[in-house]
């Protein structure tokens, strides 16, 4: 009788663990299906911001052409000016 007793109980606890168990890895695989959610999330976080990255480095150097074609037009502008200086206003015609 007390073997039976023992049995049972150690049946009763072995379901119990095996319980728990199943409980653990529904709890572990449910957590990795979220972390995974959320690392596919971040990539594609990551793809985004790349991209606007590399639009911004793009626009950036446009406007950095930009601003050379303009200052070198302001050089010459100024090399103009430097010239009129020079120039005797009675050769000219008007």
């Amino acid at each position: 009788m007390l073997l039976l007793s023992i049995a049972i109980s150690a049946l009763a606890i072995g379901l119990i663990s095996l319980t728990l168990i199943m409980a653990l890895k529904n709890k572990h695989t449910s957590d990795a299906g979220d972390l995974h959610q959320k690392l596919k999330e971040c990539a594609e976080q990551i793809h985004i911001l790349r991209s606007e990255a590399a639009e911004l480095r793009t626009g950036l150097l446009s406007i950095g052409k930009r601003v050379l074609e303009v200052e070198q037009q302001n050089q010459d502008l100024i090399q103009q000016q430097s010239a009129q200086k020079y120039d005797d206003p009675d050769a000219k015609i008007y």
